[in-house]
């Protein structure tokens, strides 16, 4: 070989760890839609529901009662139940309530939103949907004159005060509630955890 001439190097095979870098930056980033539930897709959240109370179950969490049909017709029907979709398949789901006395007492007084029955579906678990949820919902309270996105839980789980809180949410403590008569079966199994975001308000 000539004195200067250039020679070609083959550059090394990449690392695992390269390669995975490589797959990340190629891979495309779902398309999120968040948008209301149609009347065809009633079984699908039945589902999901069914998932979340195996999964509460299982981490002997109170339990979410299995959830009457007819309940998600008439919220679907009403515009309330809400979907996140990614790549075009249900990822999460949630229904939005304009007033919940029975839950809030005088707090219901406040121009709120409450959030209930936040369920993700297993194959999405772990990227934090409720995150969101909670950035539609501060829209969503903004667009409708509220001033307060809210939600309740019902049981002493720490994992949830800390994903709740994690969101922005304050945590206002909890308390067993005097009336749950025609509330779902779980609120009389433990304390009612209450949640709330309090919009503009100034950040400590």
């Amino acid at each position: 070989m000539l004195a200067g001439s250039a020679r070609e190097v083959s550059p090394p095979p990449p690392t695992s760890t390269s390669m995975e870098r490589l797959m990340h930056r190629r891979s495309p980033k779902p398309r999120m839609e968040v948008r209301r539930t149609r009347p065809e897709e009633r079984d699908q959240i039945l589902d999901l529901y069914a998932h979340a109370s195996a999964l509460q179950r299982s981490k002997g969490q109170v339990t979410w009662p299995q959830i009457d049909p007819a309940l998600v017709d008439l919220e679907i029907r009403e515009g309330r139940q809400w979907q996140i979709c990614l790549d075009g398949q249900m990822a999460c789901v949630w229904v939005v309530a304009y007033d919940d006395p029975q839950i809030w007492g005088e707090l219901d007084a406040d121009p709120s939103i409450y959030l209930h029955r936040i369920a993700t579906h297993p194959d999405f678990r772990g990227r934090n949907m409720v995150g969101h949820v909670v950035q539609w919902a501060r829209h969503h309270a903004a667009e409708e004159g509220r001033t307060h996105v809210r939600l309740d839980t019902v049981g002493n789980n720490a994992a949830l005060i800390r994903l709740y809180t994690g969101n922005g949410f304050d945590f206002l403590g909890a308390e067993d509630l005097e009336d749950v008569e025609g509330l779902p079966g779980h609120y009389a199994d433990g304390p009612c955890l209450r949640f709330e975001i309090v919009l503009n308000a100034p950040r400590a």
